[in-house]
């Protein structure tokens, strides 16, 4: 069977392309296929990425995403062996192929090497906050973290996203995350930073006012966290003469 890394490698292809693709091309069949076909690719499909497979050790991480994957296929099945449904599926897929396609047909299965590239990934998601769009930086950041789970800068950056794309929600998780960062790397500045800003949206300056201290001298040049610590004193001066 494939080792650790060739299934986690696996399943992150495919993990990372599955939203984008209806229920021929998750299971990889024919519009031709007959029921028999899709059974069996539903069968092959499952079985490669039952959760179950992914429960322990160093996969456990990714345990959720082969969840999804199953889930998925499991829709996938029920739209294929069901005529209508399947039926109407064929229909948008001969609309599409007779619109102006912008990539060659032959890249629509073609696992491009960046994919299994953590960095490129985390570079993307980082891109991603940048612009905003943190629900979608977060599968990039989720496939860095969990290809190197021991690097810092993605832990911290990936728990700071949850909480810029839920800020209520995603609070408490994200200062787990950050605080385990920083426990098990002191020196991560930038997981500093973010429990400073993470606890100074919360309105709690007493606790991060010494984290942006200590993200300054770790982060030095750096003046995010100097900015930072300026604006939680502007604050909280605000805040005490309501």
């Amino acid at each position: 069977g494939l080792d650790a890394a060739a299934r986690r490698d696996e399943l992150m292809a495919v993990y990372l392309k599955h939203r984008k693709q209806d229920a021929f091309e998750l299971l990889g069949l024919e519009e031709t296929a007959n029921l028999l076909d899709i059974e069996n690719a539903f069968l092959r499909f499952a079985e490669r990425f039952a959760p179950w497979r992914f429960a322990g050790g160093e996969l456990k991480a990714l345990q959720d995403k082969a969840q999804d994957l199953f889930l998925a296929a499991g829709r996938a099945f029920g739209e294929l062996i069901d005529v209508e449904r399947r039926n109407a599926l064929i229909q948008r897929r001969q609309t599409l192929r007779r619109a102006p396609r912008r990539e060659p047909q032959t890249d629509r299965f073609a696992i491009r090497s960046e994919l299994l590239d953590s960095e490129v990934q985390f570079k993307k998601g980082r891109a991603l906050m940048a612009a905003g769009k943190y629900r979608e930086a977060i599968p990039q950041l989720e496939f860095a973290h969990d290809f190197d789970p021991q690097n810092s800068l993605y832990r911290c950056e990936l728990a700071y996203c949850r909480f810029l794309n839920e800020p209520r929600r995603a609070a408490e998780g994200a200062l787990a995350e950050l605080e385990e960062t920083v426990r098990i790397d002191p020196k991560c500045g930038l997981a500093w930073y973010y429990h400073g800003l993470v606890l100074g949206e919360l309105g709690d300056v007493a606790l991060a006012e010494p984290s942006l201290k200590r993200a300054i001298k770790l982060m030095a040049p750096d003046r995010r966290p100097i900015e930072a610590l300026k604006n939680l004193a502007a604050r909280s001066s605000r805040r005490s003469r309501r």
